[in-house]
Formats: C-alpha cells, structure tokens, sequence
C-alpha cells in the first residue's frame, strides 16, 4: 500500500485485502475498497486527481515535466520517469485466439500468453540476456513499490522484464514477472534498471479465470493447480498451444488492465477438449449454479410428466453433491427415456438431445456416466434424426472424448455401444471416424483383449460398423489408427467365438479395399486366420473365416503365398466337401482351393524353368571350356516361394509444373508388376518385391488427383509415376501433412516454376519427364522385350471377383517366360 500525506489529506492506494496463493506464490487483491464504493455508487471517479495534486505537489517536490501522462495505471523506472505501462488484451474483433497458459493457481486465477507474440517475445528475452551480460551490474539504490525492473527468474536463471509488488524487511522485494504471471521474492543482487528499449512490447501476461467453475470442497487445493498445469504441456513439457473463448472482462485483481473470464479448448488431438469440463469430469470442480442455470434453465413452474422431466433431472444432478441420490436421478432419466421408445420424434422436439449433451460434459461419477450414456444409446438407437441432432449439439465429439481419457471400463462398456449405435448413421460414423474413433476403439481391444471378453465383443462390434462402407477419404483414418493391428491381434488371442466372429466381419469389410489387403497379412492376419480354418469346430466361425479369406486374397498374390505356407491347400481340399457348411461356403472354398492349385502349379514350372536354364548355361560352359567362369545353381532362397521379405523403403525424387506431378522411384529390375501402384483422388500406393526385398510406400497427397490420367513407366533403373492434378497450379509440399521423411525430396535441378507455364499447358503426366530431359520410353532390357504396365485404379477395386483373379493368375503364368507383365 501506499501510503502518501500533504498538509492535513493521506492517501491510501491501493485500500485492499489481500490474499496469497501460495501454489505459484502470488498475492491477489481479493476485495477493493476503491472498487465496491464506485459499485455501489457510493463514490465517483476524479479525473482530475493526479493533476490537482500534481500542482499540490509543486514547488514542495520534484516533478516530472510532463504533468498530462499520468493516469491511474502508472509505473515507473528505476530513473524515475513515471510511464502509462501498455498490457496485452484479447483483440475486441476476434472471439477465439490462440494462447499458451503460462502460470497457473487454480481454475480461478491463470495467466496466458497470446501465441501471436510468440516471437517477439522470444527476442526480446534474448535480448534481455545479451543485454545483462554484456553491460556493467547496476546496483538499484531506490526500489519501491510499482519500479519496472529486470529480474532473474530463479527456476531457469534467465531475465525477464518484471514490476515490484512488495518490499519486505530484509531488504527482499516481491517482484511480478509481466510477461509470465509468475512471482517470487528475490533479493537486490537478482534486480538491474529496465530500460527503454525493452518497453516497445507490451506486457504479455494476460489474468483470466475459466468460466464459471467452483472448487469441489471448500476451497481450491494445490493438486487442481497441479493438474491443470500439466493438461496444458504435452509430454515433453512444452506448453500446448490452447484456443481462448473470451467471454467478458472485468477489471485485473493483480496485474494488468483486464482479467477475462475465457473457455479454453485443447485442440491438439482429433477432437477437441473443453478444459473447464475436462476438470469437472476428473473430479477437480464443479459447474456453478450460475453454469447450471445458463446449460439448464429452471422449468419448475411448468407442468412435467414423462419425459419433460428430463431437464429439471438433469438440473438436479448437476446440483446434487450427494454420490447415492445422483446415481438415482441418473437411472431415472434412463428409465424414463427407455419407456417412451415410441415418442423419440417428441423427445428431440422437446430439446432432450441438448439436456442429455449438456449434462454429459460435466459429470465425474461412473455410475452417472453410464446411465447418461446409456440414455443417449437408447434415445439414438433406429433413429437417424435424433443422432443428427445429438452431433449438432456435440455428443459424438464428447463421447470420443470421454472414450479415450476415462479408462474405467464399466464407463468403456455403454461407451461402446453408443459408438456402435452412432455408426449407424452416415453423418454420424463420418463425424467418429475424423474425431479419432477407430484409434480409441483399437486402444480399447488391445488393453481388454485377454481380460474382458464381454468389452472386447462391443469394441469390435464398434468397428464393424464404423468400417461399413468406406470411401477412399476413410482409408488414411484407418492406416493412422492402427485398428488392423489390434483386429489381429485380437484375432490371435481371443478364445471368445463372440468377439471372434466380430473381429473376422470387421476384417471382412477392411478388405474390401485392396490397398489394405497387404496390411492385414503384415499384421499376421493371414496366418491366423488360416490357424482358425484348420483348428476351428464352429461351422458358423468356419464359414465367415472361408468368407474372409475369400476376401483377403482376392486380387493379392502375396497373401494367396502365405495360405499356401500355411498349408491352405490341404485345409481347403478337406473343407470344400465338409457336408455341416452351406453350399455357398463350399463353393467359396472350392474356388479358393483352385486359385492356390494354378499358382502353386504356377510356381513350380517357374522352378523349373530356372534349373532347365542353370543347366544349359552348364552344359555350354563345358563345351566351349570355359575352366575359368565360375557358374553356380540359381540360390534356393530365390527358388522358393516362401521366402521371407524384407520390407524397405525406397528412394524417391518429385518435381512438378502447373498440371502434372512426376516421382521416379528409385528401384531396379521391377520385373513383378501384379498390383504395382494404385491411384485415388488423394493418394498414391506403390509396392513391388525385387530379390526378397519389399519396396512400398502410401502418400496422402497435398491436393486431388484424377486417378484415370495417371500414368506409370518402369524403366530398369527406376519407376516413373506421372500424376495429374485436379486442378492447375504449384504446391507447396507433396504430402498432405507437414513431415519429413528421410526418403523422399524434391528434384530442384528439374523443378518447374510454375510462372512460366501456361495455363492451358495440359500435356500428359509423363510427358513433365521428356521436358526434363528424362528417356521418352521405358527403358528396355536387352534380354527381355520391355514391361508395359496398365495401372489399376482404386475405382474398380469392388469389382474384384475370383473370375478375373484367375485369369490374372493365368496370365501371370504364361507370359512370365516372355517377361512381359500387364496388369
């Protein structure tokens, strides 16, 4: 407090009560005494003040020269020059902002940072560094209350810019870090003058509280602090980059010029996360009846019955604090909801999607959760409208929510089945699978996948629905979420002919899409269904097994290979007269069975053909005595076909103009060219095995490409993918996402700017390599004719059937000796 006497007046500024806290050591002013008489109209604020007592104070002490700066928000430096300190705020036109928090309380006192100063705030700290350690130490002489000083952060040992709040007795000070929020006590060795040149910036600490929360007890504890603080760093420490809802302003307690009450949401995942519900849901606070009334207006004075008395339930558990009678408002909601199944058309109208959304959000108890959840499963269930209005008002995104971070599972359990239910509906299932569904749903199979059978058969049963017809935009949420390897996984350890008979029809569907078909067998699906044909007992898990095998293999001579390792033939040879399965499964198998008779007959003409030729080689050396060229058998390894692939990634250079994309594959003597590269509008797929080697890779494009006017070359040394884009222009990265990847970059020496061609400059895709000096033709070997290759598009990757994969099969083996392949 100041305290400050002329002739018979005494000021006192500021009259307050104070309150420390002790988790981050500030001290708040909790009540003004300025402020509650200017609230009750007690009082009015003289904008004359500080000019009628600066020509009070003239002549009797030294003043600055400029009487017209001051203001009631004043400050000044260690020479004595009163300035107007200018605070950071929340831009008035803009209602979300990005920010980093950057000291923490409790819920009820955070400081953040806005994210746009991220930079200049970082150079000016460096500044402040280069500054402090190049010029003289200044010893401050005179240090009171409201001195703008730099200060040495103890935790870090750095200088940030800072203001004194306090002087203590032992020549300590109270200093408030302006840019952070944080404050400590140090002493005068830790304090130099601040000067002018570290002014421009204004001060970056903003003082906010999240909107309307109250402690769970009595009053905040240091664990809330605690854990807010580490929900806003991501493992490595590092402040999350958080958005800020500024909902209104009142004047600071502590430091600067406003202190907002804001709703912050964690974006960093694929859903979002309020982070005020996110606390009541863990059990850190509560909503407060302000909150409350605002989500569920008070509907006493009206008449309810049925289920308008949803709201006014909904309202009494938030309100309730008593764990037994929540639990029975909760089951009540549910029973009234279950018991008007035939009114749900009503129930939307009457706005219960909102009550049931509302509520969920700001639940902590299991049991509470559960019933809520399963309310919602049943006001949802055969019902496509109201699970359109449950993901306009933000279930699906909550749920998602919930699913991942409460790993109890009897709140997992009904979770499951409300994802099951959603997936029902078109608009619902695309909004779980952007919102990171299927990554959830694979994270709950692998940590039940021995322990809870009963889970693991809803989990699965989940993502057979959310795998129901795919679009080719679905395929990069399923090659991000690692659910084919917890299906497989699944499949391998599961004794549960439930959850086992999910897992398969989830799969089933998954290969549909033949670009995941090689997935399935990476992950040892093959093998272990295969493990199941030939150990199964029952008929019904034996013919939806046969069904995904048809599946699996269809199109894809690598996993027809891995059936035949696993001895698929003779299993196959006995099922397909099993007279306890149905005639369409024994026709299944009986297909099945001659596609893996003609490749391996296939495979070993091919063996042989390679001896006859080892042969003659032989033969002519000895004729022509040929003592010194050494000649050896062709390596069994080569020979067989089982052999065990190693997977590499290969070499990859791109360039572009205005309408094409050109990437040259650095991979030798492609000679199998079954399912080499496969085009969609957003993604590109290449595999290919060249001596024991596998060689893929799967690209989520920047921008659209027409798949039909894409072209592939293979050349000895390479392969040459020319892609057209949609629509004319250069991008700026080839991936859709920012990464680096340590085998593909940009051909500098053959880019094209894109300013200097046309716009009608339509040429083909690899006619980009000709213009850049790259071979007109495949390159062609001089003991083979050279390869042509007709690329399959993922267009007709659903008319796949066994007829054309038998002539594929034939072709494969009859133009081998030729070596030349068409796809």
């Amino acid at each position: 407090m100041h305290v400050s006497s002329l002739g018979c007046s005494l000021w006192l500024d500021p009259m307050v009560k104070r309150s420390h806290l002790p988790a981050i050591n500030v001290t708040i002013n909790e009540t003004s005494i300025r402020s509650q008489l200017l609230q009750s109209d007690l009082a009015m604020e003289n904008s004359q003040h500080l000019h009628l007592l600066y020509r009070a104070c003239q002549g009797r002490l030294s003043l600055p020269d400029n009487p017209t700066a001051l203001s009631a928000k004043t400050a000044y430096t260690a020479q004595g020059l009163f300035m107007d300190p200018e605070m950071a705020t929340f831009p008035d036109d803009t209602e979300h902002v990005s920010v980093f928090v950057s000291a923490v309380a409790h819920p009820d006192f955070v400081y953040v940072q806005m994210t746009a100063n991220k930079d200049r705030l970082l150079d000016l700290t460096d500044a402040i560094g280069v500054h402090v350690k190049l010029s003289s130490f200044c010893e401050l002489k005179h240090i009171d209350c409201g001195l703008l000083v730099l200060a040495k952060f103890t935790a870090d040992e750095r200088w940030y810019r800072a203001k004194v709040v306090a002087v203590g007795d032992d020549d300590t000070f109270d200093v408030f870090f302006v840019d952070t929020g944080e404050q400590e006590w140090l002493g005068r060795d830790d304090l130099q003058p601040l000067p002018m040149k570290f002014q421009s910036l204004p001060f970056q600490a903003i003082e906010c509280n999240l909107y309307h929360l109250e402690p769970p007890g009595e009053e905040w504890t240091d664990s809330v602090g605690d854990f807010l603080w580490e929900i806003t760093r991501d493992n490595n420490d590092i402040p999350k980059t958080l958005i800020a809802q500024a909902l209104h302003k009142t004047e600071a307690r502590s430091s600067g010029q406003y202190r907002y009450t804001i709703k912050l949401y964690d974006t960093s995942k694929e859903y979002d996360v309020e982070i005020g519900q996110f606390l009541i849901a863990k059990g850190y606070a509560r909503p407060s009846s302000t909150l409350i009334q605002e989500l569920l207006p008070d509907t006493s004075s009206t008449e309810q019955v049925g289920f308008l008395q949803i709201p006014t339930l909904c309202a009494q558990i938030l309100r309730s604090q008593q764990a037994e009678e929540t639990v029975r408002l909760a089951t009540e909601v549910q029973h009234i909801i279950a018991v008007n199944q035939r009114r749900k058309d009503a129930m939307r109208e009457a706005g219960i999607a909102q009550c049931l959304c509302h509520i969920l959000g700001h639940l902590s108890s299991a049991r509470v959760v559960s019933a809520i959840v399963t309310s919602l499963t049943f006001f949802a269930l055969n019902n496509d409208r109201n699970c359109e209005a449950l993901d306009e008002v933000g279930v699906v995104n909550t749920i998602c929510v919930l699913l991942d971070q409460m790993t109890e599972w009897d709140i997992q359990e009904p979770m499951c089945r409300c994802v099951r239910v959603l997936a029902s509906n078109l608009t619902c299932r695309v909004g779980l699978l952007r919102r990171g569904a299927l990554r959830i749903l694979a994270a709950v199979i692998h940590s039940h996948v021995t322990t809870n059978d009963k889970l693991l058969d809803i989990a699965c049963d989940a993502v057979c629905h959310l795998v129901t017809e795919l679009a080719d935009s679905d395929i990069v949420y399923i090659t991000s979420s690692k659910c084919i390897e917890a299906l497989c996984v699944c499949l391998a350890n599961t004794s549960n002919s439930a959850a086992l008979s999910k897992c398969m029809t989830a799969l089933d569907k998954l290969a549909t899409c033949s670009a995941l078909r090689d997935t399935i067998r990476k992950f040892g699906g093959v093998k272990t269904l295969c493990h199941h044909l030939a150990t199964g007992t029952s008929v019904p898990v034996l013919e939806l097994t046969v069904q995904t095998l048809t599946s699996v293999t269809n199109g894809n001579l690598f996993n027809k290979d891995e059936m035949i390792a696993q001895e698929g033939t003779e299993i196959l040879q006995r099922l397909k007269k099993d007279s306890r399965l149905s005639e369409v499964t024994r026709t299944q198998c009986a297909t099945l069975h001659q596609q893996l008779v003609r490749m391996t007959a296939s495979q070993q003409g091919h063996r042989q053909l390679r001896e006859t030729h080892t042969r003659t080689n032989q033969s002519d050396c000895t004729s022509h005595q040929r003592s010194k060229l050494k000649i050896e058998p062709l390596p069994a390894k080569y020979c067989s076909s089982h052999v065990a692939l190693r997977s590499a990634k290969p070499d990859i250079s791109w360039h572009q103009d205005r309408w094409n994309l050109l990437l040259t594959v650095q991979v030798k003597d492609v000679r199998h060219t079954d399912n080499l590269c496969t085009f969609s509008q957003d993604t590109v797929t290449f595999r290919t095995v060249v001596d024991s080697t596998e060689y893929e890779f799967s690209f989520h494009l920047y921008e659209l490409i027409v798949p039909a006017k894409c072209e592939v070359a293979v050349n000895h040394g390479d392969v040459k993918l020319g892609l057209r884009k949609v629509t004319a222009g250069c991008w700026p990265r080839l991936l859709k996402l920012k990464q680096m990847l340590p085998y593909l970059r940009t051909d500098f020496e053959k880019y094209i700017d894109s300013d200097s061609e046309s716009d009608t400059d339509c040429h083909p895709p690899l006619t980009l390599a000709r213009r850049s000096g790259l071979p007109t033709v495949p390159f062609s070997i001089t003991d083979r004719p050279p390869i042509s290759v007709t690329c399959r598009m993922e267009e007709s990757w659903e008319t796949d059937n066994s007829d054309s994969d038998d002539s594929s099969n034939s072709l494969y083996h009859e133009q081998d000796h030729a070596g030349y392949f068409q796809l």
